[in-house]
């Protein structure tokens, strides 16, 4: 690909406000978390590491964000942090509220209501996004990396853009997060502390705003070029084996982390048969509802075990294919009755507050 080929993909990229791949692969990570809370007892399906798509989840999720203040930033010479956080919550937390509340009834009721207290001890956390301190038998704890990514949004934008002003400043910041979030994640692997284990999804949402700022620096046509030259089949191929890595030990999950941004990258800047695939009708109508299939899937996946009762590897495939369906299904409904009024809601109090408010960006204002 020739040197001004690749000046003009860049520049398509820097220029572009929806990612259409990404929302393919949000279909994908949900799909692989499903997969995870299958708890299948047969090998062929206990091989795929479906937790893994949490961190593809964080990976994407800290790229966008990211890019969402650095192009405020560069567009305005600031970021208007009171605006960023007005979307966020309208994004994230009506949602979060109505699904909190449909497991009331199933702690209270389910499993002969022996998971009622855990519920409730646990409602203090959940109300205050500290879920990922939740012990696992509490219902919805399943929710955890809501704590994660909270702490996140709140924090990132304060130090990377209120106290630091410089593009390099915020790269070594995002370089530091991630040193010190593998470290973490590297030493206490196998501890059952679980802020060192999930210190995991904090080093992919810093490898997702490392890779923000790369795609903005002096660096990023070098790297376009590079990018350019590899074959999309390869990249997909690094991400299967890192998949496959994990499988046989869960600090490969780092090494999954890079192979999902190198991917992000050529998905960003090099039009691919992959695109094309994760950029179509159907993925990306899935994208758009994965927060809340996210959110509502094990509602739906244990009903429907219960119903099917699975004894074979096609009876669990079949669990998983029919939960995917409905929870895409049932999501929908909570697209159009409550994500996309909260979100719109969201904008009229910020242009009420503002009545000259950039708008926010499309690609960059969906959920992370």
């Amino acid at each position: 690909m020739t040197a001004p080929r690749q000046v003009s993909l860049l520049r398509d990229f820097q220029k572009q406000r929806y990612f259409a791949a990404l929302d393919g692969i949000r279909a994908i990570s949900v799909l692989l978390v499903m997969s995870n809370h299958l708890h299948s007892d047969y090998p062929l399906l206990r091989r795929v590491p479906g937790w893994a798509g949490v961190d593809i989840f964080c990976v994407l999720s800290g790229f966008l964000i990211t890019t969402l203040l650095l192009r405020e930033d560069k567009d305005f010479g600031s970021v208007r942090l009171a605006p960023f956080y007005i979307r966020r919550f309208f994004r994230i937390v009506p949602v979060f509220l109505f699904v909190l509340l449909c497991y009331f009834p199933v702690a209270y009721f389910g499993d002969h209501g022996v998971r009622w207290h855990a519920f409730k001890a646990a409602l203090p956390l959940y109300l205050t996004f500290m879920q990922d301190f939740v012990p696992h038998e509490a219902p919805f704890s399943a929710s955890w990396t809501l704590g994660i990514e909270e702490k996140f949004y709140f924090v990132w934008p304060i130090l990377a853009f209120l106290l630091l002003k410089t593009l390099k400043n915020r790269a070594l910041l995002a370089a530091a997060f991630f040193v010190v979030s593998s470290s973490l994640y590297l030493a206490f692997e196998s501890s059952s502390d679980k802020a060192f284990f999930h210190a995991r999804s904090y080093a992919a949402l810093a490898l997702g705003s490392m890779l923000a700022c790369l795609l903005i620096s002096r660096l990023a046509e070098a790297y376009s070029q590079w990018i350019s030259s590899l074959p999309a089949i390869a990249l997909v191929g690094a991400v299967i084996l890192s998949l496959a890595l994990v499988f046989f030990d869960r600090k490969y999950v780092l090494l999954l982390d890079l192979s999902i941004a190198i991917f992000f990258s050529h998905l960003l800047l090099v039009p691919s048969w992959a695109r094309s695939i994760l950029s179509s009708p159907v993925p990306v109508w899935i994208g758009k509802r994965s927060y809340s299939m996210y959110l509502i899937h094990l509602l739906i996946m244990n009903p429907i075990r219960v119903v099917i009762r699975p004894k074979s590897v096609q009876g669990e495939l079949l669990v998983l294919v029919v939960a995917y369906a409905v929870t895409a299904g049932c999501a929908h409904l909570i697209y159009l009755w409550i994500e996309e009024p909260a979100r719109l809601l969201g904008k009229r109090v910020i242009a009420k507050r503002q009545s000259t408010a950039l708008q926010p960006v499309a690609i960059l204002d969906t959920p992370s």
